[in-house]
């Protein structure tokens, strides 16, 4: 999550910063809303806590993990706030993390995926204990950025953590920030100088085109594209440029 917006009842959630959405296309501008592959993660020393959520628009499944282990699925319904339990389960606590041949997230991490809606936090009431962001080392130490269309999105995913783009990590070992926009993949240059000037991923995935067709010539996608490419390739950051018309074909850039 990239921003917050206020409202009477909580805090909106944005995958993009404000001062980026503004400058998006229109539907953009409404899909960054949508918290697919979004994450919301804190530590707390309270063996039992509560999340308030409001899904805005939509149903939504929430999948719960504490570090890498799934503890719990909620479902919130649309247009109501959902009050979550959160038990520190005992026996993840007693796992040897010896085993976890993929570990990526500490155990103590809370961690509550988002499927496709509009979801804002209403309040986390840790019944009075610290609340705090996860440290770097709780976190898996690479991140991967991904842009791209509704299967970079993922919002059509049977089951929401299992995205493309989030099995890709889960794969590599890395943590990820999701930042498709279904249908409304067009190539901005603003979110290209947004992701060139962001310190906080080590290399990206960029799924780029299949929304272009009919709305762009050819010649404004290659403008766009070449644009993208260029200011990213300039970071000297690890990128995978894949675009899916009129062939499957892959820019790699390393």
């Amino acid at each position: 999550i990239d921003s917050f917006e206020e409202k009477p009842y909580g805090k909106r959630m944005y995958r993009f910063s404000q001062e980026v959405v503004a400058k998006m296309n229109f539907r953009a501008r409404y899909m960054a809303r949508y918290s697919c592959n979004a994450e919301i993660r804190f530590v707390t020393a309270a063996k039992t806590c509560f999340v308030s959520l409001l899904a805005e628009e939509g149903a939504a499944r929430v999948v719960v993990y504490y570090g890498d282990y799934t503890v719990g699925e909620h479902i919130l319904e649309s247009g109501k706030i959902t009050r979550i339990a959160l038990n520190v389960p005992e026996i993840v606590e007693g796992i040897d993390d010896k085993h976890n041949t993929n570990k990526r997230f500490a155990k103590g991490v809370w961690r509550l995926h988002f499927h496709n809606a509009v979801v804002s936090v209403c309040d986390i009431d840790t019944l009075g204990e610290e609340i705090r962001a996860p440290k770097k080392d709780e976190m898996p130490e690479k991140m991967m950025l991904s842009y791209g269309s509704s299967i970079s999105h993922g919002a059509g995913s049977s089951y929401n953590p299992m995205t493309y783009v989030g099995t890709l990590a889960k794969l590599l070992g890395v943590d990820y920030m999701a930042k498709g926009v279904g249908g409304s993949c067009f190539l901005e240059p603003e979110i290209a100088d947004d992701f060139a000037k962001r310190t906080d991923w080590d290399f990206a995935l960029m799924e780029l085109g299949v929304n272009m067709p009919g709305s762009f010539s050819v010649e404004e996608f290659t403008e766009r594209f070449n644009y993208f490419a260029d200011t990213l390739y300039k970071t000297g950051k690890k990128i995978v440029f894949l675009t899916i018309f009129p062939n499957s074909a892959i820019y790699n850039k390393m």
